[in-house]
């Protein structure tokens, strides 16, 4: 009796199962997925619940007003998660530039990033012979590679191409700490991902003109020194005023909280430096955390109540992943051509004046 009962109930559960199974087989035909009914694989199985995961973090973006940075790192770590990697990153090879992490995960963090990216554009073997093949590689054991482990402790390694146009213009790693098999499937399902990632996710996330615009500092998106430097050649015929920011004790924010809370954090002071200028006038990033902005047709009025203003948006604490702190700024101005024969000795004239008022505070 009882052996009839348990066929009965195996039965009605495979009928169950088979009815949803057409059903979903149906609708996937009607929405012209598949050309004719055949079972998923494993792998396009998995593929679709990840293109899902990625497509809600998305949405998540758009509706919470985050960073494209950050939601790019939360499926970047997302990823990493599914192949149980120790650490990830993301190095961008731009060509005829500087090579430079643009997210890692927070294990990575106390490594020496500049240093590791501006050896690996030197003398990488692994990554530009990826950038060659554009194509996913391993390496099981990269101990046979001496400056890796001076460096990290990373034993095995994959390395997946982003694909933007048609150039690579970075390199997504996936590291472990020991040994580790890299199986076929997974080097497939890598493969999917970055495909993914490359031709949607980017593109969404706007990260097109951050990632491959030379003018553009990748951590803060305001423009850059070296675009700092063609605005000074079309300007040196018109009234400018330069204001040079320092933030004080910034260091402390890398120190206490790591370099990925500072990076985000260097992204919103920027914003806030931003909204206080007109339209017309531009905010770069200088170096490190120090900024500059020129402003156009000034007198001493306009630049005090540009620098008036702020001083007051950093009345509020900068808040970063749970995480906040007050920040202020030591700041200088000058006036081209009243106070200088050219903005490069205006922007030093706003540098002196920016320093010595870092003086008077710190004997205060």
């Amino acid at each position: 009796m009882l052996t009839v009962l348990t066929i009965a109930f195996l039965i009605i559960i495979i009928l169950i199962a088979g009815y949803h199974g057409i059903w979903t087989l149906i609708f996937l035909k009607r929405m012209g997925i598949y050309k004719r009914f055949r079972i998923l694989s494993p792998k396009e199985v998995i593929v679709n619940h990840l293109n899902m995961a990625m497509n809600d973090i998305i949405l998540e973006y758009l509706e919470q007003e985050k960073s494209p940075k950050q939601a790019l790192e939360e499926i970047l770590a997302f990823v990493a998660k599914v192949f149980k990697a120790d650490s990830w990153n993301l190095l961008l090879t731009p060509k005829e530039q500087r090579w430079y992490f643009y997210i890692w995960s927070e294990r990575l963090n106390h490594f020496p990033l500049d240093e590791i990216a501006e050896f690996l554009q030197k003398e990488g073997r692994n990554i530009k012979e990826l950038l060659e093949r554009k194509d996913v590689m391993v390496i099981k054991d990269t101990r046979k590679y001496p400056y890796w482990h001076r460096a990290s402790k990373v034993i095995t390694w994959m390395g997946a191409p982003l694909i933007l146009g048609d150039e690579v213009s970075g390199v997504l790693s996936l590291d472990w700490f020991k040994k580790r098999r890299i199986t076929k499937f997974e080097i497939e399902l890598l493969r999917k991902i970055i495909d993914y990632i490359g031709r949607v996710v980017v593109r969404i996330l706007n990260l097109n003109r951050i990632l491959l615009d030379a003018r553009i500092d990748p951590i803060t998106e305001i423009y850059n020194r070296k675009s700092l430097e063609i605005e000074i050649q079309k300007n040196e015929d018109t009234d400018i005023g330069i204001i040079f920011i320092d933030l004080d004790n910034f260091k402390r924010v890398n120190d206490l909280y790591g370099h990925t809370t500072g990076d985000n954090a260097l992204k919103i002071i920027a914003q806030r430096i931003r909204k206080c200028v007109r339209e017309e006038d531009g905010v770069f990033r200088y170096g490190g955390d120090e900024f500059v902005i020129l402003v156009k047709n000034a007198n001493e009025n306009i630049l005090k109540s540009i620098i008036e203003r702020i001083k007051n948006s950093f009345e509020e604490p900068v808040k970063v992943n749970g995480n906040s702190f007050k920040i202020s700024v030591s700041m200088g101005f000058s006036l081209y051509p009243k106070e200088s024969q050219n903005l490069k000795e205006a922007i030093e004239i706003a540098d002196r004046r920016m320093y010595k008022e870092k003086l008077k505070k710190s004997f205060k």
